[in-house]
Protein backbone atom coordinates (compact mmCIF):
# COMPACT_ATOMS: atom_id res chain seq x y z
CA UNK A 1 0.00 0.00 0.00
CA UNK A 2 3.19 2.52 0.75
CA UNK A 3 4.43 1.47 -2.81
CA UNK A 4 1.25 2.37 -4.55
CA UNK A 5 0.93 6.10 -2.60
CA UNK A 6 5.19 6.82 -2.95
CA UNK A 7 4.38 6.30 -6.82
CA UNK A 8 1.49 8.73 -7.14
CA UNK A 9 3.39 11.26 -4.45
CA UNK A 10 6.43 11.09 -7.29
CA UNK A 11 4.19 11.44 -10.35
CA UNK A 12 2.64 14.47 -8.73
CA UNK A 13 5.93 16.12 -8.16
CA UNK A 14 6.88 15.04 -11.20
CA UNK A 15 4.07 16.89 -12.90
CA UNK A 16 4.50 19.78 -11.00
CA UNK A 17 8.06 20.29 -11.84
CA UNK A 18 7.21 19.24 -16.12
CA UNK A 19 4.54 22.05 -15.80
CA UNK A 20 6.77 24.68 -13.90
CA UNK A 21 9.96 24.08 -15.92
CA UNK A 22 7.43 24.65 -19.24
CA UNK A 23 5.90 27.73 -17.66
CA UNK A 24 9.55 29.33 -16.71
CA UNK A 25 10.41 28.58 -21.01
CA UNK A 26 7.16 29.95 -21.81
CA UNK A 27 8.64 33.47 -20.01
CA UNK A 28 11.82 33.58 -21.36
CA UNK A 29 10.03 32.44 -25.07
CA UNK A 30 8.27 35.49 -24.83
CA UNK A 31 11.03 37.85 -24.18
CA UNK A 32 12.47 36.53 -27.30
CA UNK A 33 14.41 39.76 -27.80
CA UNK A 34 15.76 41.62 -31.06
CA UNK A 35 17.36 45.02 -31.97
CA UNK A 36 17.94 46.42 -35.32
CA UNK A 37 21.92 47.21 -36.18
CA UNK A 38 22.74 48.32 -39.36
CA UNK A 39 20.77 49.73 -42.61
CA UNK A 40 22.75 48.98 -45.90
CA UNK A 41 22.14 49.73 -49.54
CA UNK A 42 23.17 46.97 -51.54
CA UNK A 43 22.63 48.60 -55.32
CA UNK A 44 19.79 49.12 -57.90
CA UNK A 45 18.72 46.49 -60.87
CA UNK A 46 16.06 46.79 -63.30
CA UNK A 47 14.62 49.65 -61.09
CA UNK A 48 14.35 47.57 -57.67
CA UNK A 49 16.77 48.78 -55.12
CA UNK A 50 18.03 46.49 -52.41
CA UNK A 51 17.98 47.39 -48.63
CA UNK A 52 19.73 45.02 -45.83
CA UNK A 53 18.73 45.59 -42.59
CA UNK A 54 20.76 43.36 -40.27
CA UNK A 55 18.93 42.65 -36.96
CA UNK A 56 20.35 40.77 -34.02
CA UNK A 57 17.90 38.45 -32.48
CA UNK A 58 18.74 37.24 -28.81
CA UNK A 59 17.47 33.35 -27.05
CA UNK A 60 16.89 33.91 -23.64
CA UNK A 61 15.30 30.65 -23.41
CA UNK A 62 17.11 27.13 -22.38
CA UNK A 63 16.38 25.56 -25.44
CA UNK A 64 17.17 26.45 -29.11
CA UNK A 65 15.10 28.54 -31.26
CA UNK A 66 14.69 28.05 -35.16
CA UNK A 67 13.39 31.27 -37.20
CA UNK A 68 11.71 29.67 -40.16
CA UNK A 69 10.87 32.84 -42.21
CA UNK A 70 9.95 36.31 -42.43
CA UNK A 71 7.55 38.28 -43.98
CA UNK A 72 8.37 42.51 -43.62
CA UNK A 73 7.22 46.23 -44.94
CA UNK A 74 9.82 48.87 -44.41
CA UNK A 75 7.93 52.00 -43.93
CA UNK A 76 9.03 55.54 -43.41
CA UNK A 77 6.29 57.96 -41.69
CA UNK A 78 3.95 54.47 -42.14
CA UNK A 79 4.35 54.40 -46.25
CA UNK A 80 5.49 51.62 -47.42
CA UNK A 81 8.59 51.78 -49.34
CA UNK A 82 9.99 48.07 -49.15
CA UNK A 83 9.07 44.94 -48.69
CA UNK A 84 11.14 41.57 -47.53
CA UNK A 85 10.26 37.91 -47.51
CA UNK A 86 12.65 34.64 -47.09
CA UNK A 87 11.72 31.05 -45.90
CA UNK A 88 15.37 30.57 -44.72
CA UNK A 89 15.84 28.76 -41.56
CA UNK A 90 17.96 30.47 -38.56
CA UNK A 91 19.13 28.57 -35.31
CA UNK A 92 19.43 30.88 -32.57
CA UNK A 93 20.75 29.02 -30.02
CA UNK A 94 20.10 28.64 -26.18
CA UNK A 95 20.93 31.85 -24.18
CA UNK A 96 23.05 33.06 -27.86
CA UNK A 97 22.41 36.28 -30.17
CA UNK A 98 22.38 35.69 -33.95
CA UNK A 99 22.41 38.08 -36.45
CA UNK A 100 19.74 37.77 -39.38
CA UNK A 101 20.09 40.21 -42.81
CA UNK A 102 16.24 41.09 -43.91
CA UNK A 103 16.93 41.77 -47.45
CA UNK A 104 13.99 44.67 -48.76
CA UNK A 105 13.40 45.19 -52.17
CA UNK A 106 12.38 48.91 -52.86
CA UNK A 107 10.76 50.50 -55.95
CA UNK A 108 13.58 52.89 -56.81
CA UNK A 109 11.92 55.91 -57.81
CA UNK A 110 9.21 55.43 -54.60
CA UNK A 111 12.57 54.60 -52.17
CA UNK A 112 14.45 57.92 -53.62
CA UNK A 113 11.60 60.69 -53.84
CA UNK A 114 10.36 59.30 -49.93
CA UNK A 115 14.04 59.14 -48.63
CA UNK A 116 15.22 62.37 -50.03
CA UNK A 117 11.96 63.99 -48.62
CA UNK A 118 12.98 62.64 -45.34
CA UNK A 119 16.53 63.54 -45.27
CA UNK A 120 15.61 67.40 -46.28
CA UNK A 121 13.07 67.16 -43.82
CA UNK A 122 15.57 66.51 -40.93
CA UNK A 123 18.69 68.25 -42.44
CA UNK A 124 16.64 71.50 -43.43
CA UNK A 125 14.19 72.14 -40.41
CA UNK A 126 14.89 69.38 -38.12
CA UNK A 127 11.84 67.17 -38.86
CA UNK A 128 12.26 63.81 -37.09
CA UNK A 129 11.17 61.39 -39.72
CA UNK A 130 10.59 57.26 -38.35
CA UNK A 131 11.15 54.01 -40.19
CA UNK A 132 9.87 51.05 -39.44
CA UNK A 133 10.24 47.26 -40.20
CA UNK A 134 6.97 45.77 -39.51
CA UNK A 135 6.14 42.03 -40.01
CA UNK A 136 6.16 38.67 -38.45
CA UNK A 137 8.23 35.92 -37.72
CA UNK A 138 7.17 32.11 -38.24
CA UNK A 139 9.98 30.66 -35.28
CA UNK A 140 10.08 27.27 -33.56
CA UNK A 141 11.26 26.49 -29.96
CA UNK A 142 11.30 22.83 -29.15
CA UNK A 143 7.99 21.13 -29.76
CA UNK A 144 6.38 24.77 -29.97
CA UNK A 145 5.78 26.06 -33.57
CA UNK A 146 4.19 30.05 -33.86
CA UNK A 147 3.80 31.23 -37.20
CA UNK A 148 3.19 35.06 -37.53
CA UNK A 149 4.26 36.44 -34.02
CA UNK A 150 4.29 39.51 -34.28
CA UNK A 151 7.63 41.92 -34.62
CA UNK A 152 8.12 45.90 -34.95
CA UNK A 153 11.18 47.70 -34.88
CA UNK A 154 11.36 51.59 -35.27
CA UNK A 155 14.08 54.19 -35.67
CA UNK A 156 14.21 58.23 -35.93
CA UNK A 157 16.05 59.22 -39.11
CA UNK A 158 18.79 60.58 -36.80
CA UNK A 159 19.11 56.96 -35.53
CA UNK A 160 19.18 55.83 -39.09
CA UNK A 161 21.77 58.16 -39.68
CA UNK A 162 23.89 56.56 -36.61
CA UNK A 163 23.03 53.13 -38.17
CA UNK A 164 24.48 53.83 -42.49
Amino acid sequence: MERKYLFFTFLGVAGIALVSYLNRQRKLLSSFGYELLTVTYLGTTNNLSKIEVKMKFTNTADFNIKVKGYEFDVMIDGKIIAKAAENKEYNIPAKQSVIIPVIANADTSLSISVGIATLIDQFVDSTTSTATLRGKLDIQAGVVTINNLPLEVSATTKELIGYI
